[in-house]
């Protein structure tokens, strides 16, 4: 499996999302790191008001680059999966030469809604997916890339 067989059609907006900012996805912004435990230090976290400070001029590693699957994918996303809500992060991650759909969590264990639903997913699309549960990385997906991870 090379490129994920979904193609993006971009249409929703983040909103009042901020999950990647929070730590979920770490990175680091002019100098200052960001990890689980630790949000961005340029997230505003006004509530009603939160976002991005320094939007505009935003580093392009990881804040321009990464790329939000539920934002890119409403036709295979639903609504009630976006970050926020869901407390899962989805994105388009590569390992060795495998491309794969990451579900990370944010904070708290997937529940059983989104389990349920990643499993359908995965039986529908046939791509290799990368999942989280009690702390220890799960695998679907083809036997070289489940392999590729030993």
């Amino acid at each position: 499996m090379d490129e994920p067989k979904i193609k993006p059609s971009p249409i929703r907006e983040c909103g009042d999302c901020t999950k990647c900012c929070e730590g979920w996805l770490p990175g680091e912004a002019y100098g200052f790191k960001f990890f689980p435990g630790r949000y961005c230090h340029f997230l505003n976290k006004t509530k009603g008001q939160g976002g991005c400070t320094i939007y505009k001029d935003r580093p392009l590693d990881p804040c321009k680059t990464f790329s939000c699957s539920w934002l890119l994918n409403p036709k295979i996303f639903p609504e009630w999966l976006k970050p926020e809500k869901s407390k899962i992060i989805i994105s388009i991650q590569k390992h060795k030469e495998f491309h794969y759909y990451e579900f990370k969590p944010c904070g708290q264990e997937m529940s059983v809604k989104v389990l349920d639903w990643l499993l359908e997913f995965w039986l529908t699309y046939k791509v290799n997916v990368v999942y989280f549960i009690e702390g220890s990385r799960r695998k679907l997906g083809s036997e070289d890339f489940v392999k590729s991870f030993n």
